[in-house]
């Protein structure tokens, strides 16, 4: 009679073992995240093709938040069930401005006057600066530079939107007080690499700008049209958002 080593006998029963597994694996139901975000109305936000949507600050339970999670796009995941990663809480922010540094390893933001630096790696809010006097709301990187455009609203000495232009090689800023567009309270802003120029579209207009031209108004292909939602502090449903056709 013949006998099976020991050793078959193991790997065999766990062959068998292995379909069983699979059909376990296919209906047993996802383990729920250690982490849920709190739902929040006007946060900032910074993306990274293929990797992360870095989501900061908001409206939250009455009050600025201080909230900041990123959310997993280099994995598949139901649209009801985002993979979601809790991140150090960073500064307070409420409509505050945000960009991506141009390695996409750090994440600036604007906020109360004051320049943050989250390191993704170090998972570290530095603080950069305290005394930017003006009103921001949204900001781009030009990819070449690492330089950061952020428009905001001066009161002094006369009411307009001026670009700030953040070096975050060097931790500090400069503030191009030229001619600047109307003061709107709702825009979009992103940098458009063929034109290596910001985009800046309010509820109104169109606007480009570069440190070596300025403001000008922008006038995109034959039926290009800017649109906007306008944000109300009265109906958090609503968005500020600008998008085109």
């Amino acid at each position: 009679m013949h006998r099976k080593h020991p050793l078959f006998r193991s790997v065999s029963h766990f062959v068998c073992i292995i379909p069983v597994l699979l059909v376990l694996s296919i209906h047993l139901p996802a383990q729920a995240q250690s982490f849920q975000p709190g739902f929040t109305y006007s946060p900032a936000s910074a993306f990274v093709d293929g990797k992360a949507l870095y989501i900061w600050g908001g409206f939250l339970a009455g009050s600025p938040s201080t909230q900041n999670f990123m959310i997993d796009l280099s994995v598949s995941w139901y649209t009801t069930n985002p993979v979601y990663k809790g991140l150090l809480n960073g500064p307070d922010c409420y409509m505050c401005a945000g960009s991506m540094s141009a390695d996409g390893q750090k994440v600036f933001t604007l906020t109360n006057g004051r320049g943050f630096i989250f390191d993704i790696q170090k998972s570290l809010w530095t603080q950069i600066f305290t005394d930017v006097k003006g009103q921001e709301l949204g900001g781009a990187t030009d990819p070449d530079t690492g330089k950061v455009f952020i428009p905001v609203i001066y009161k002094e000495p006369d009411v307009g939107r001026h670009m700030l232009i953040v070096d975050l090689h060097n931790n500090n800023y400069t503030v191009d007080s030229s001619p600047s567009v109307p003061e709107w309270s709702t825009y979009k802003i992103t940098w458009s690499a063929p034109l290596k120029k910001v985009l800046f579209v309010n509820e109104y207009s169109m606007y480009s700008y570069s440190p070596q031209e300025g403001w000008k108004n922008f006038t995109g292909p034959s039926g290009l049209e800017a649109r906007s939602i306008v944000w109300s502090p009265q109906d958090p449903k609503s968005s500020c958002l600008a998008d085109t056709p």
